[in-house]
Order: structure tokens, then sequence, then C-alpha cells
């Protein structure tokens, strides 16, 4: 008995590795003969990232009706204008909120969804006056190649240009989600511009990020006021996982990063006329 296990075991071993080596010859063996450069691609200077071009046919498989929810969407395809002009807040959230998905407070959602969503942003400058509400499972991402501007309006009103989990109003302290669930989420590709909010004001704030694993920040600029007074900041987070946060730059503000959180890796950043 021992001895058929010893061998079963030998053959299940030698077939492994039989495999493993076979991946290896047949990587090794596909590298050999991609020789020819790559070349400078076909793509103008000033054609828009290829993540608004490409065909957009992703589905969410458990949805009640995944034939027909977005998982893609184009915030311009829902009003905002980029102008720098026009009010952008609205168009911006219906784009983040459309297909019933996992946000708000009456009802509570629970973080659960099969609702995710890609919300696009193209190149332009578009205004807000009150925070950018990204629902659960949300991935904001703008134009790599000519980073969108976040531009809050001299009459912003609220915690943040982008608040990842704003607080119930009356609520007692409640929040949207729990910080410790406050899972899958993505912010990237954007310049966060809170200068035109008088220097005093708190208001002055790019992302409250309170939230936890599974979450990044990438590519992002803030713009902040550098008067002596500021009461500016880039990121806010009172407690939660900060999770990824990368290639990140603070101009100005009293605090470039006010952090009270655990859990997070950081790479790349850099701070100019920050006071704290």
């Amino acid at each position: 008995m021992i001895s058929s296990i010893q061998t079963m075991r030998s053959i299940i071993f030698g077939l492994f590795w039989s495999v493993i080596l076979a991946s290896i010859s047949s990587v090794t063996s596909i590298g050999t003969q991609c020789t020819a450069p790559l070349g400078p691609g076909t793509a103008a200077p000033n054609d828009p990232y290829w993540l608004e071009t490409i065909r957009h046919e992703g589905r969410s498989p458990f949805h009640p009706n995944a034939g027909g929810y977005r998982v893609f969407r184009n915030v311009k395809d829902y009003g905002a204008r980029g102008d720098g002009v026009t009010d952008d807040t609205d168009a911006i959230n219906r784009a983040i909120t459309d297909g019933g998905r996992c946000g708000g407070y009456n009802p509570r959602c629970e973080s659960s969804t099969v609702s995710p969503a890609v919300v696009y942003f193209p190149r332009g400058t578009y205004l807000v006056s009150r925070p950018i509400v990204p629902y659960w499972y949300s991935q904001l991402i703008g134009d790599a190649k000519n980073p969108p501007t976040l531009l809050a309006a001299n009459n912003f009103d609220g915690m943040a240009v982008i608040d990842a989990n704003p607080y119930i109003p009356n609520g007692g302290g409640d929040q949207y989600w729990v910080n410790q669930n406050n899972f899958f989420r993505s912010i990237r590709n954007f310049v966060i511009d809170v200068r035109r909010v008088a220097p005093e004001r708190s208001q002055g704030t790019g992302i409250h990020w309170q939230v936890s694993q599974a979450t990044s920040l990438m590519n992002i600029r803030f713009e902040m006021s550098t008067a002596p007074n500021t009461a500016h900041q880039g990121i806010w987070m009172e407690n939660g996982s900060g999770g990824f946060m990368g290639d990140l730059t603070f101009n100005g503000g009293k605090f470039g990063m006010w952090v009270g959180n655990q859990q997070y890796d950081k790479l790349l950043y850099t701070f100019e006329k920050t006071i704290d």
C-alpha cells in the first residue's frame, strides 16, 4: 500500500515538473522569435487615451440585466461638458450612479454589489460645486495622456472634491459604508485643483479617502492655495486602510496628506510649498 502511494506520488511529481519545464521551454522559444522592434505605434500625439476609443464590451455576469447594464461609462455621455465653465457635478454623479448601484444611505448599501463601474473622464476641465461620490466598486479614470482637471468652484460646498465615504446628514457620525469594508476603488490620472476655494476654508480638500483594501490612488496632482493661512489639504484619511498610492504630487496646501489610518503602500510622492 505504501509502495503504491509512493509510486503515485512520483508519477504526479514527474507530471508536474514536465508541465513546468514544457511551459518554460515554450516561453523561451516564443521569446527567441520576437526579435522585431515594436515600432512607434499608430496613435497620433493628440489622439485620446486608448481606453476612450476601444470597444467597451465588459459585462457584469451576475447582474440581473447583464446584457443591458453598462460597466463602462463616459461622463460626457451623461451631460458633462469639461469646458471649465459649466457645472458638471450632477452629470458626473449621474455617470457614477446609473444602473441602481451600491451607494447612498436610503436604503443603505452594505458593501456588496454585482454592479461595478469604470467611469471615464476625457481630457478637459470639469467644474464641480459639490463632491463627486464614487459608489462601491468604482474606478474613476482620466485620460492618461492628458489628465483632466477636476476644478472646485469658488462656492464649492462639501468635504472634498472626491468623497469616497460621505457622512450621512444628521446620521450621528454614520457613513455610507463601514470604513473597514469600503473595498474595490481606484482613482487615477487627474489634476485636482481647489485654488478657487478661499484659502481659509477646509472645503478646499482634494480627496476624502476613507477606504479599505483593494484600493488605489495613482497619477494625481493636487493644486492648493499657497497663502499663509491656507487650510487646504490634498488627501484626508481619518481611518480605514489606504491601499496603494503612487505618483502623487502635492502643490501648496496646509497638509499634502493628513492620514490617521493603516495598511497602505506608497511610491513616488512630491511635495512643493506644502506647510506641513
